[in-house]
């Protein structure tokens, strides 16, 4: 049985024990950082994106629901 999503690449940038706990990684050309790291942050009426500096990747989408009644 395989894990769910995609394969994280092997890396020898830092090793686990020392790996910042809350990072992003982008699937598409392999950018990692810190969640307040360098990610581009875009908001607009429905919700933000996170996107990837390097490559424009959309990393999280996550909409913006109303307030609740």
């Amino acid at each position: 049985m395989s894990p769910a999503g995609p394969p994280l690449p092997d890396s020898d940038d830092e090793p686990p024990s020392t790996a910042a706990k809350m990072s992003l990684f982008c699937a598409e050309c392999g950018h990692r950082s810190e969640l307040g790291g360098d990610w581009l942050v875009r908001e607009g009426e429905a919700g933000y994106r996170i996107v990837c500096p390097e490559c424009a990747t959309v990393i999280v989408a996550q909409p913006v629901f109303g307030m609740l009644a």
